[in-house]
């Protein structure tokens, strides 16, 4: 899987940090170990996460973390925060978008907050004063996720 920050719909660098603000000391005193393993925990429940809204026929463009998660700040109760965009949810309306991520959100049993998009759907959005969308993407601990 690949790490990628995105900047207003370009491709800036690599992000390999992705770690809760209280292992951010421990990652000092005892190595990277902590860091590595809930990175590598909350990458694989979102690549679970991804696969599972693929099997049911939607394929995924693309997928973005932001939250608590990717500011490095989660705690055990933080959600797993995931913008999911996909040409398929176009075909589709707003209640079977919903019920598609719940199913995959169901099957891998894992605290993920999905929303979906339509690619046409961000660009518009991007466009737009005030919204979530445009407020979020541009982020720069904003993570996107890609198969």
């Amino acid at each position: 899987m690949v790490l990628i920050r995105y900047d207003g719909g370009k491709i800036c660098y690599q992000y390999s940090i992705l770690m809760r603000q209280g292992d951010r000391q421990n990652n000092i005193n005892q190595g990277s170990d902590a860091m590595s393993q809930d990175r590598i925990a909350v990458e694989k429940i979102i690549k679970d996460f991804l696969r599972a809204v693929n099997s049911h026929g939607i394929k995924v463009d693309r997928a973005f973390l932001y939250g608590a998660h990717a500011r490095g700040e989660a705690n055990e109760t933080s959600d797993i925060n995931l913008i999911v965009i996909s040409s398929d949810f176009s075909k589709m309306p707003a209640w079977r978008r919903w019920e598609v991520l719940g199913k995959a959100v169901a099957r891998i049993t894992e605290p993920v907050e999905p929303l979906a998009y339509t690619p046409e759907e961000v660009e518009a959005l991007m466009k737009q004063e005030g919204n979530f969308i445009r407020h979020i993407l541009p982020q720069p601990e904003t993570i996107e996720y890609q198969l």
